[in-house]
């Protein structure tokens, strides 16, 4: 089973080199600036994020990663599951880390809100049913914790 093992993103759009073990990228710099890891392995940035002018306003909230029906989904880091089911007829997985909320679409688990997740374990399947990402790619979002912004997981 692939793992991701690349591709560090980093939390709040601060990128830091990083050192990669065998399953996840789990480093830290010296700065502080907590890094996650992809949530899929191999993936290639497909659409990047387009911060919108205001919170009403047209742009694009994540970034889309190539995938296929059926591919793992992995936490990008430490957390809790917040949400799983259904928006707007869409699958969706929420995970919610420290200060940010990861949420993925298309997306299917077998996991409960409330679970605890660990960074690297797998937390879901890519899935269809979605306007936006069916079956050809993953939307991956991350918003910061105080729901007021959404920033570049990359």
């Amino acid at each position: 089973m692939a793992t991701p093992t690349s591709d560090v993103l980093a939390r709040d759009s601060c990128m830091r080199p990083s050192v990669t073990t065998a399953a996840v990228t789990t480093t830290k710099d010296g700065s502080g600036c907590a890094l996650m890891s992809m949530p899929l392995a191999n993936p290639r940035v497909t659409a990047p994020f387009s911060a919108p002018e205001a919170a009403w306003a047209p742009g694009h909230r994540g970034i889309d990663l190539t995938a296929g029906e059926g591919d793992l989904i992995y936490s990008p880091d430490d957390g809790v599951v917040s949400f799983v089911g259904r928006v707007a007829g869409k699958n969706v997985l929420s995970v919610r880390h420290s200060l940010v909320v990861s949420s993925f679409e298309p997306a299917t688990s077998d996991l409960k809100v409330g679970g605890v997740v660990a960074r690297g374990q797998r937390i879901g399947v890519v899935s269809v049913g979605s306007d936006h990402c069916d079956g050809r790619c993953l939307h991956w979002g991350l918003r910061a914790r105080d729901g007021n912004r959404y920033v570049d997981p990359r």
